[in-house]
This record gives structure tokens, sequence and C-alpha cells, in this order.
């Protein structure tokens, strides 16, 4: 796959790097779709067969497709595959091109700051077995990439997914659906993280925040989830900073 253009940005703000394949099958896909390649209620290729077309895991083509679903570019028809959409309506999202500006994702994470703390204080408050078991479940699944030398972006969108759907309010999780995978900043970041050592200390200590996150939960005590929430996500802030710091400059 050919790497297109990145948008053009001041070099204080840049990620000197290439967009991930994620971000570029994406821009592809949606190019066929803008230019009729892929018309409205075509249905989509099946991951395998992306994967092949573009020579990418089918790790990465699922990303991409979850995240045109959550632009609603795309759309699940049960037993049948997925397909085009054939009204797609305006929607709030985010772009591959805005991910490529440091400014853009600390924005982005001051989003989610205010809101996944609040979702966090509703899903301990309103906690269920099936909701709790949802988000150990996407604790085990970030474990499991893991132990595979995975970065686990798509399970750690899974992980905070479960957590605005565990709120009891729809909205919390319509809005990060719409935020899709792309908006979790290690996607940015993750090929600078050298050696496999770095990647798993990098990992390890966001998983142990997932889990701070989660007993506060599984506990009751929303003050405590709601905290645990934005400590992880500064957190991240702190740690897309660190990284940033360390790029060569190639301006």
């Amino acid at each position: 796959m050919q790497e297109p253009r990145a948008a053009s940005a001041s070099a204080s703000t840049r990620l000197r790097q290439p967009l991930s394949l994620t971000a570029i099958l994406v821009q592809r896909l949606l190019a066929e779709i803008r230019n009729g390649i892929l018309e409205p209620g075509q249905k989509l290729p099946s991951e395998s067969e992306l994967a092949v077309e573009y020579g990418i895991s089918r790790t990465v083509v699922r990303e991409a497709v979850t995240a045109l679903k959550a632009t609603g570019h795309l759309v699940s028809r049960r037993g049948l595959g997925t397909f085009v959409e054939k009204d797609i309506q305006p929607t709030f999202r985010i772009t591959t091109e805005e991910l490529q500006s440091l400014s853009n994702i600390l924005h982005i994470l001051e989003l989610r700051y205010a809101v996944e703390g609040e979702a966090a204080a509703l899903a301990a408050q309103n906690r269920s077995e099936p909701a709790l078991a949802g988000i150990q479940a996407a604790v085990d699944a970030v474990d499991e990439a893991m132990a595979n030398d995975r970065m686990a972006v798509e399970a750690d969108f899974r992980f905070h997914l479960a957590i605005a759907s565990a709120s009891g309010n729809p909205y919390f999780q319509r809005l990060l659906e719409s935020l899709g995978t792309l908006a979790i900043p290690r996607q940015r970041v993750n090929t600078d993280l050298g050696e496999p050592s770095r990647r798993e200390h990098y990992l390890a200590k966001i998983q142990s925040e997932h889990r701070a996150i989660y007993d506060a939960i599984a506990a009751g005590n929303s003050d405590r989830a709601r905290q645990a929430v934005r400590r992880h996500l500064a957190g991240s802030r702190y740690r897309n900073l660190e990284v940033t710091a360390k790029l060569p400059d190639q301006s």
C-alpha cells in the first residue's frame, strides 16, 4: 500500500512518522467509497480477502472496518456481512490527518478525560454482573494481546467501550464509538517504542491503570472510578509527550 500524503502541520506539532497501516487502509477504503469504486449498498470483501489484497493482517482490516462503521460509512448486516452505507449521515468523527498532529491528540485526550471520567463514575454506580464481566473480558483481551507481542489497540478500545456501555447511558457509548480505535493514541507512537522490553513496560503500565479502573468500578466507588480514568488519560497524555519529545527532527 502506498502511503498517502499527510496533511500539513507545523514541525512542533507533527508526529514525524508514517501513518499506521490501519489509518492507511481507512483512507484507501474512504477514497474508494467517495470515488464510487465501492458503491452504496455494495458488500465489502471479507476480512481475509482484504488482508490478501492489501498484504496486511486481518487485525488491521478489522480495526479499519470498525473505524468506518463508527463514521457511518459501513454497516453490518447480521449473517450477511459488511456493506457500504446507502445513506451516509453527517456524524462527528476524527480524521486520520488530524491524528498526525500531537496537539490534536492532546485535544482528544482532554475530551475523553471529561467524558470517560463521568462514564466510569456512572458504571460504578450502575454496575451489574454482565457489565463487569464485559469489562473484565476486555482487560483479559489486553493481556492476551500483550502476551502475543501486539500493541492491543483494539482490545484497549473495547475496554473503554465496555465502561461506556456499563454506564447505562447509551450516548456515552455512541460518542466513544464515533471516535473509534483511531483515537487510541498508542497507534501514533507504537513504532517509536523500540525494543520489545520498552513496549512491554509501556503496556504493563497501561494495563495496571486499566485494572485500577476496573477495581474501582467493581467496588461501586464512583469517585475512585472517575479519578482512576482521569489518571489513566493524564498518563496517556504524558506518555505521548514523552515519546514524541524523543523523535528525531525530520523537518
